[in-house]
Parts: C-alpha cells; sequence; structure tokens
C-alpha cells in the first residue's frame, strides 16, 4: 500500500528530474538527480521519524506522559491499544461512562462473541441499545498495563466501528488534558 508522503516523493521526483534533465548533461543529470532523491528521502524519512518521537510516551516528573492528536476520521482522539496483547486502534471517548470493546475488535482478540448475552441495556446518543459484558485480561498503551483483568462491556453486532475508551479507562490516569487538537494522558 502505498502512503501520501510515497506519492509525494515519486512526484516531486519526477518534477525535479525533468527540471534537471532539460538543463544539464547526461552524466550531471544523474548525478544531481541521485542528490535530489537522497535530499528528498532524507526529508520524508526525517518527518516521519519525527513523527514518532513525537507521539511516544515519555517520562515527566516520575510520570508516563502519552500525547495522542485528533484523529480526522474518527473526529476525536485515537490510540493504539494492545488488547489482551492484540494491537487495535481505541477512541477515548469523555462521553462514554465505560470501556466499550467494538464487536469486531472483541472477537478479533479471542473473546466468544456467540457466548456472550446481550442483555446490559445502555442509553446512547442514540438510544438504547444491549451490549454484553465480559473481562479484559489486559489493556496496554505502548509499555504501560493500564488494565488487568477488568469488566468491560461489547458492542453489539455492527454498533461500533471502534473501540471505545470511556470513563472508567480515563479514571486509571493520573490526570488528562486537552490542548491544540492534542490529548495528554499522565499515568
Amino acid at each position: 500500500m502505498m502512503g501520501a508522503s510515497a506519492i509525494f516523493l515519486i512526484l516531486l521526483l519526477v518534477f525535479v528530474g525533468a527540471g534537471v534533465l532539460r538543463t544539464q548533461s547526461a552524466s550531471k543529470s544523474v548525478t544531481s538527480l541521485l542528490i535530489w532523491a537522497f535530499i528528498i528521502v532524507a526529508l520524508v524519512f526525517g518527518y516521519d521519524q519525527y513523527e514518532k518521537i513525537r507521539f511516544a510516551p515519555r517520562e515527566v516528573g516520575g510520570n508516563t506522559v502519552i500525547t495522542v492528536p485528533i484523529h480526522n476520521i474518527h473526529n476525536g482522539f485515537v490510540v493504539d491499544v494492545a488488547l489482551n496483547g492484540t494491537t487495535r486502534e481505541a477512541l477515548i471517548d469523555t462521553g462514554a461512562s465505560a470501556i466499550v470493546l467494538s464487536y469486531n475488535d472483541a472477537k478479533s482478540i479471542g473473546i466468544d462473541v456467540t457466548a456472550l448475552s446481550f442483555d446490559q441495556p445502555v442509553s446512547t446518543a442514540n438510544g438504547t441499545t444491549y451490549h454484553a459484558y465480559t473481562r479484559l485480561d489486559s489493556l496496554r498503551i505502548g509499555n504501560i498495563e493500564v488494565l488487568v483483568n477488568e469488566r468491560v462491556l461489547v458492542a453489539g453486532q455492527d454498533e461500533l466501528d471502534i473501540t471505545l475508551l470511556g470513563m472508567t479507562f480515563l479514571q486509571k490516569t493520573v490526570g488528562y488534558e486537552v490542548a491544540n487538537n492534542l490529548m495528554r494522558l499522565t499515568f
């Protein structure tokens, strides 16, 4: 799968290459093209690494701080979490009171969703729906084990696209703050 950075890189190389080939001899053109290719690859790689470092967990005053950027697709704060050891995306939802696994996430992490009883009424912005209780062995963000053997809800099939981390998750933090389209979680 080709990302936006790779497409940009290819288009930039074609543009620079066309200009270089038109103005110089063949040997100078190849040298110039290789230099430009190296510069562009270094810039794209450097930006990618900067983003990874920028949002990596870090120690601050004896606590671990995780910075989560706003996610355009879900218009909220999405974080990569390990649910029972399997990495999934989860939406941090201050409007949700509990941790609610999407049906597909629950299934993919080894929960037998067919054995669950979806009889727990839950009030949502779209009305009342029914979820099931189950146990989540672990929830990790990076190297931080946030939950162990925690009672969580599982949404019915096709009710949620993404797992929600509600207030029961946020209560496990020392604190959290939102500023400039970033959420900072302190553990």
